[in-house]
């Protein structure tokens, strides 16, 4: 087992981080062969408050409560396809597989175009646009390093017009991504992937 420091940051009500705190965790990396490994992290067991107060969430998220959960094991990182296939022996459908790739590839290129007119990168106008969205909605920022992480909160400070936002949706249009973003078993059991899941 490996000791690594991290730093927890405490947020505002407004997204402003008001603290920072230094924190430890336990990791291990697991060789899957084939020069393959995987970086595992040890989530230590303990209570956290779950749901809602009444009239600030959805009627199924009440009431507050608190729940035990034993330590489990995670990847450190997001699995790329070679652990997978390490693991599962083959790739599972997905959007950047197959012919799927080259007709999202156009996608991810229009994407390129738009960020580089208004001099951002990509994820960082991906992130942009969901902030615009709505204040109702938070964008899940994943990130492999501090740097792709640093990349990313910049997009908080990118503010798009209802025109930028138009030309994004139009340049992208929902039926035009090729493949299932899970495999089918994720997609059972996923509530935000169903048709007319709540927005």
């Amino acid at each position: 087992m490996q000791i690594f420091e991290f730093e927890s940051p405490t947020l505002d009500n407004k997204g402003e981080i008001i603290t920072r705190t230094r924190r430890q965790a336990e990791q291990f990396t697991e060789e899957l062969g084939s020069e393959v490994s995987l970086d595992m992290l040890i989530i230590p067991s303990g209570i956290f408050q779950m749901g809602s107060t009444r009239h600030l969430g959805h009627a199924d998220e009440e009431p507050q409560h608190l729940v035990t959960i034993k330590s489990f094991m995670m990847s450190k990182y997001l699995i790329t396809q070679g652990q997978w296939k390490a693991i599962m022996g083959k790739l599972p459908p997905c959007r950047f597989k197959g012919d799927n790739l080259q007709r999202n590839a156009r996608l991810v290129e229009a994407l390129s175009r738009i960020a580089s007119d208004r001099g951002v990168t990509p994820s960082q106008l991906a992130v942009a646009w969901v902030l615009a969205k709505g204040p109702g909605i938070v964008p899940l920022i994943g990130a492999r390093t501090r740097t792709q992480l640093v990349e990313s909160l910049a997009a908080l400070q990118i503010a798009l017009t209802p025109s930028e936002v138009e030309r994004i949706e139009a340049a992208l249009p929902p039926a035009d991504v090729a493949g299932a973003r899970y495999d089918e078993h994720q997609m059972r059991v996923l509530d935000s992937e169903r048709e007319g899941a709540s927005k």
